[in-house]
């Protein structure tokens, strides 16, 4: 394969994944998209819809638009708007609901701070797109909710979830895997947030809240001695568990680069790229650890296998090429994505888990094909707009 026919293929997939979600996943009954497809890939009209499902679709619509301009996409990506405005963000309380019923009325009220950064960073991708007012003041009203109710004050950093009226109690059992933490990927959801809202509105304040979330994932977030995040940590960033994942390694290594660049911290910009390429090279370590691991006992390795088959974490793979330009990792990625382009059509993605953490229902199963998808658009565009 050579880089011109990646981006090719990229380019086809992110046409084929809009082309299926503008004629299979458009809710012309109760508006929006379909929150699952049934068997007979057609929408399951009566399935719950999701916010991260929802405001990723506005966020891929606005990409694709600012992207390659098609006009179907913004009118689109104005469709994905209207319905998280109207039915997604929590009027009263403030913050966005987990997930809404078929006619669109709350059905898990709780305030997610991933649900709370996608839409951040759908809407100001959006303000990009259509060059409208309306979608910037709604990201930054969620923007103050996210600062008032999820940072902390006393150890810095963002919390996971709480409940609709804001209060971290002990009946929250529904919670009770996330109130008393905080996760890596959660600090990167509102990292990637604010780094795109700060494209359209280039505050001092939050470019402080930006270098210091950079600061706490260097400081706090990666293990000195392997040089791997923690997925996990109290409070006080505590680690919770010594478990490794090469997948959010690669994640965070674009992120924290692309974040660096975006408000252009110079001064700080070189130490960026080391600790890039750093988490990028650990990441490879354990991918190439698991990969001979596979080959000797294949059923075993497959827990770290899934990591090396995760489509977010080719992005930093591509990364760490443009960094160095060593075809090695190159060849890395022109391993990888054939991998992840068949995973995707054949649809064996992550089982898709509500705010219990609970295995869902045969039609969230079913809206695998969708997530699934989510993620392929974004690795292509990413990438697409690194290649031009």
């Amino acid at each position: 394969m050579t880089s011109h026919q990646l981006k090719q293929e990229l380019q086809l997939t992110l046409n084929d994944a809009l082309h299926y979600w503008s004629t299979h996943t458009v809710d012309y009954v109760f508006g929006g998209f379909a929150g699952a497809m049934n068997d007979a890939d057609q929408p399951d009209e009566k399935a719950p819809k999701s916010a991260m499902l929802n405001c990723s679709l506005l966020w891929s619509y606005s990409a694709a638009y600012n992207l390659n301009r098609n006009i179907q996409h913004l009118q689109l990506a104005e469709r994905a708007f209207k319905y998280v405005r109207n039915h997604f963000v929590d009027k009263k309380l403030g913050g966005i609901y987990w997930t809404v019923d078929y006619l669109g009325d709350p059905l898990d009220h709780s305030k997610r701070v991933a649900a709370l950064a996608m839409a951040i960073s759908a809407l100001s991708e959006y303000v990009r797109a259509s060059e409208d007012n309306e979608p910037k003041v709604l990201a930054l009203k969620l923007y103050n909710d996210l600062i008032k109710h999820f940072y902390n004050d006393r150890y810095g950093g963002y919390a996971e979830a709480f409940s609709n009226d804001w209060k971290n109690e002990e009946d929250l059992e529904k919670l009770s895997d996330v109130v008393n933490e905080r996760t890596t990927r959660g600090q990167l959801n509102v990292l990637q947030a604010f780094a795109n809202l700060y494209r359209i509105w280039p505050d001092a304040d939050l470019k402080k809240r930006l270098t210091d979330l950079l600061w706490q994932l260097g400081e706090h977030m990666i293990d000195p001695v392997t040089g791997h995040l923690y997925e996990s940590m109290y409070e006080d960033w505590t680690p919770k568990s010594s478990a490794i994942s090469p997948l959010l390694d690669l994640e965070a290594s674009w992120l924290l680069l692309n974040a660096t660049e975006i408000i252009q911290d110079y001064a700080s910009l070189e130490a960026a790229k080391k600790q890039s390429l750093l988490l990028a090279s650990v990441a490879i370590e354990e991918l190439h650890s698991a990969e001979v691991e596979s080959s000797r006992e294949e059923e075993q390795s497959s827990e770290k296998m899934e990591h090396s088959l995760e489509l977010d974490g080719l992005i930093g793979l591509y990364n760490a090429y443009q960094l160095t330009d060593n075809e090695a990792y190159l060849q890395q990625v022109f391993t990888y994505w054939p991998r992840l382009k068949e995973r995707t059509n054949q649809n064996n993605t992550q089982s898709f888990k509500g705010a219990t953490g609970q295995q869902e229902s045969a039609s969230a199963k079913r809206s695998n094909k969708m997530i699934s998808q989510v993620h392929t658009v974004k690795v292509c565009i990413e990438i697409i707009r690194r290649m031009v």
